[in-house]
């Protein structure tokens, strides 16, 4: 299985946009409340669509972070296109996503390049 790329970790957080809805990206320690569920237990990635922020543990591996980040991107754009399903579906399809989301991306763009050529030729 090919490497993913590494994800910045550093100091600082990262803003981003989704459907005109600004978002921010923040790399926290493991033991921080933000990454608690609403149960008590601590998870590794957490999406807070009140304040419209990911949070991420920050002693990941970059490999566990990639895929992590694939899943709560999952959720930020469930959430910025107001788009509801049952949290088990949710769960399932971001997880599907993190697996599999960046070869599905890659695949679309050479399709998307090789049928841009036959047109153009």
């Amino acid at each position: 299985m090919e490497q993913s790329a590494p994800v910045f970790k550093g100091g600082g957080n990262m803003r981003f946009t989704v459907n005109n809805q600004e978002w921010e990206l923040q790399f926290v320690k493991p033991s921080s409340k933000d990454l608690m569920r609403s149960d008590g237990s601590i998870t590794i990635g957490m999406t807070d669509n009140n304040t419209r922020t990911v949070y991420i543990n920050n002693r990941l591996s970059d490999y566990m972070t990639n895929k992590v980040l694939a899943h709560e991107i999952c959720h930020v754009f469930a959430f910025s296109f107001d788009y509801s399903m049952p949290i088990e579906v949710e769960e399932t399809v971001a997880d599907f996503f993190s697996l599999f989301g960046r070869d599905m991306i890659n695949l679309l763009d050479d399709l998307t390049l090789i049928l841009k050529k036959a047109y153009i030729a």
